[in-house]
């Protein structure tokens, strides 16, 4: 009896050390930096849970402080998300007052360098990166393996979902690509387009795309009258039907440069809201609405 009594004991202890390290599989909270991360991430956990996004839609991921409410948020989670330390500038301050128990998940330290666009340091840490991770198919699949390891860790009790999930969200975007690959390619041609600056470079790597020009950099806002002599050069210099091609901006109402050149220059002006919108359901949607944009940003055949 006292041998059973003693054995109950230690059963009992170790069940209370090992759900002290890995948290309840029906309270696991997740919370992600951005949107797109949590469209990602609810993915991967459908049927087993949900994440909760940090900084709202309207916000800039550059420029941003956290209400007292986010801040408890963050603190309460068993798993934090987030693109890159020089990314999301202000969940600095966050990662330094999270507990002990809270889980943190950097994905572009996990990420292949020769995937990331930007520079790195002598240290070989990721810096001035472009962030908008979520914009590339192939990043995306990269990033899903890495999300569903790190939850599978944290509940082992629905790793097979989250692996089954990660497998499906990965054939739907294989899928995806080649379909709309097809739609971009108009009579074999590329879409035409300028930007309001240069958000796109994951998604036209991965479509082979090239922008004719932007506004200005957005991480160079010093050079924006430079570049805006230089676009207005190009267009004066190019063909004179502009009315086929783009100008690509991220949030309306548009800047007054860009409504501007739009006007002055007769061309299309298409809204890609980068981190997506509340109605998109999943990652694939907020690709689609860039493909939506682009589609009919050709020049016409007769024209070339």
């Amino acid at each position: 009896m006292r041998f059973t009594f003693i054995l109950l004991i230690s059963i009992c202890a170790n069940s209370i050390i090992a759900s002290a390290n890995t948290p309840s599989s029906s309270h696991l909270r997740v919370v992600t930096s951005l949107h797109p991360i949590k469209l990602i991430t609810d993915e991967i956990m459908h049927g087993s849970g949900s994440s909760v996004a940090l900084i709202p839609l309207t916000d800039s991921p550059h420029h941003f402080q956290l209400r007292p409410s986010q801040m408890r948020t963050a603190t309460k989670a068993d798993l934090l998300i987030w693109v890159s330390n020089d990314f999301e500038t202000g969940l600095n301050r966050v990662r330094k007052i999270l507990p002990a128990s809270s889980h943190q998940l950097q994905l572009s330290a996990s990420l292949p360098a020769e995937l990331l666009i930007g520079s790195k340091d002598s240290h070989d840490e990721h810096r001035d990166i472009d962030g908008h991770i979520w914009l590339s198919p192939e990043l995306i699949i990269v990033s899903s393996h890495i999300i569903a390891e790190k939850l599978s860790q944290l509940d082992p009790e629905n790793a097979a979902n989250y692996q089954l999930n990660t497998q499906r969200l990965i054939s739907r975007i294989q899928q995806w690509k080649p379909q709309s690959q097809k739609r971009l390619a108009k009579d074999n041609l590329s879409p035409e387009y300028y930007l309001e600056h240069k958000f796109l470079a994951y998604f036209e790597q991965s479509f082979q795309l090239k922008h004719l020009g932007s506004l200005h950099n957005q991480h160079d806002h010093g050079s924006r009258i430079r570049s805006l002599s230089t676009l207005h050069q190009q267009l004066q210099n190019g063909s004179q039907d502009t009315t086929n091609q783009c100008l690509i901006v991220t949030q309306l109402p548009a800047s007054s440069q860009a409504l501007q050149l739009q006007k002055q220059y007769g061309l299309k002006l298409k809204v890609v809201n980068i981190q997506g919108e509340q109605s998109h359901k999943d990652i694939i949607q907020l690709l689609d609405s860039i493909v939506n944009s682009l589609s009919d940003c050709h020049q016409a055949n007769a024209n070339r």
